[in-house]
């Protein structure tokens, strides 16, 4: 019996430009394992979620408040339907969901919450 001929696809063009494009713009995997070194060494408690839909860190960024951290690659990414569907239940309930797309979104969205949340406390 012989094979069925295979279909050109895009997927071998996909694939090397993926290869090419990876140098310069990094993997959300390691984005957010410097981001969560960096937080965790400046005293940030972070927890890992990030299945069914949940965003990919949990930071407690002091004063009783925390912060939902996804992160995505620079370009090519976008929300899964869970992702959506999930976020939106959060952001009823009154959570603060940050998409962060770089070291220097993750580090300053913690901080600038933490600076927020403590001047809050100021005047609570």
């Amino acid at each position: 019996m012989r094979k069925p001929e295979r279909l050109e696809t895009k997927r071998p063009r996909q694939n090397g430009w993926v290869k090419r494009k990876r140098k310069e713009i990094p993997l959300e995997i390691s984005i957010e394992k410097r981001a969560v070194k960096f937080l965790e060494e400046a005293g940030f408690k972070v927890e890992k979620h990030g299945k069914h839909g949940w965003p990919d860190r949990r930071v407690d960024v002091g004063y009783s408040v925390h912060i939902w951290l996804e992160f995505k690659r620079a370009k090519c990414s976008c929300l899964t339907k869970a992702q959506k569907r999930r976020f939106g239940e959060l952001q009823r309930r009154g959570e603060l969901i940050y998409v962060v797309k770089s070291f220097t979104d993750a580090v300053e969205t913690a901080w600038r919450i933490h600076n927020l949340a403590a001047k809050m406390q100021l005047f609570a």
